[in-house]
C-alpha cells in the first residue's frame, strides 16, 4: 500500500502503459475512478462538503467507509498530472466548458490543500497552478526539504519568500524582459541568500555585489557567449563574499574570474 501511494500518478501512469496495447475495459476505468474517490475520501469534512454544495462531485459517491491509513501521508510526490486525472474522472461537465473550469478549480483547490497539509519533506515540486500554495496550511513543512522547483511563477514565487536562504536556477528564463525581472527579485532577496546555484541561465549579473553572506556559490555556464562577458567582468570585479567557504565554477569568461 506505502509503494502505491508513495507515487500515486507515477503508479497509475505504469499502469496504463502496461495496457497501452489493448482497450481499458470497464472494469479498469472504475479502479482509477476507485482510486480518486479514495483521495475524496481523505479530504476533511468540510472541503467534501465544498465539493458536494459545488456539484463537483456525486452526493452518492460513498463517504461511508473511512480508509484506514492516512494514504497521502505516505506520499513523496504531488502530482499536479494527477488532479487533471481526476478532474477528467469525476467532473461530470465537457472539459471545454465554463462550468467544467468552475468545479476544476473547486476540486484543484482541495486536492492541493490535502496534499500540503498531509506530506512532508517533498524535493521535487512543479507549480503547475496559479494557487496561493504557499499560503496553504502545512506549507512550511511540507516543501522544507525542497531541492528541485518548476515553475512558471518562478520570479513571484521568489519575491514572496520571507527569509530565502538557498536558490538554484538552472535553464529557468527565457526573455529579456523576464530575465531582468529575476535578477532584480533576487537582488532583492540576496541578503539572506547562503547557497546560490546557477546553470545556463540568461540572467543579469547585478545582483552579485549583494551576496554578502553567500557562503556557496555554484556557476556553470556553458553558453556564456550568450551573456555579456563585459557584464560578467564589471560584476565579478566589484562583487566580494567575505563568508564564501564554497566555490565552484565551470565554463566562465576568461577574464575577471
Amino acid at each position: 500500500v506505502q509503494i502505491l501511494w508513495e507515487k500515486p500518478y507515477e503508479f497509475l501512469l505504469n499502469h496504463r502503459s502496461l495496457k497501452k496495447a489493448y482497450h481499458i475495459r470497464n472494469y479498469e476505468i472504475l479502479q482509477f475512478i476507485k482510486f480518486y474517490n479514495t483521495i475524496i475520501d481523505l479530504l476533511p469534512t468540510s472541503s467534501k462538503q465544498l465539493l458536494i454544495e459545488n456539484n463537483v462531485i456525486s452526493i452518492s459517491t460513498p463517504f461511508l467507509n473511512k480508509p484506514l491509513f492516512n494514504y497521502i501521508s505516505f506520499s513523496s510526490e504531488i502530482s499536479p498530472n494527477l488532479i487533471n486525472e481526476m478532474g477528467l474522472g469525476l467532473i461530470e461537465e465537457s472539459i471545454c466548458s465554463n462550468k467544467y473550469q468552475e468545479k476544476y478549480k473547486i476540486l484543484e483547490q482541495e486536492y492541493y490543500k490535502l496534499f500540503i497539509n498531509n506530506c512532508k519533506n517533498i524535493t521535487n515540486f512543479r507549480w503547475n497552478t496559479s494557487l496561493p500554495l504557499y499560503q496553504y496550511p502545512g506549507a512550511s513543512t511540507c516543501f522544507s526539504q525542497l531541492r528541485t522547483l518548476v515553475a512558471p511563477g518562478l520570479i513571484k514565487f521568489i519575491d514572496n519568500q520571507k527569509i530565502l536562504q538557498s536558490l538554484y536556477l538552472h535553464n529557468s528564463i527565457k526573455g529579456e524582459r523576464k530575465s531582468i525581472q529575476l535578477s532584480e527579485t533576487i537582488e532583492k532577496k540576496a541578503v539572506t541568500l547562503k547557497r546560490f546555484s546557477l546553470e545556463n541561465v540568461l540572467l543579469s549579473l547585478k545582483f552579485l555585489p549583494s551576496l554578502i553572506n553567500l557562503e556557496q556559490l555554484k556557476l556553470k555556464l556553458e553558453n556564456y557567449c550568450y551573456l555579456s562577458e563585459k557584464d560578467w567582468k564589471k560584476y565579478l570585479l566589484i562583487a566580494s563574499f567575505p563568508k564564501l567557504q564554497y566555490l565552484k565554477a565551470q565554463y566562465l569568461p576568461p577574464h575577471g574570474v
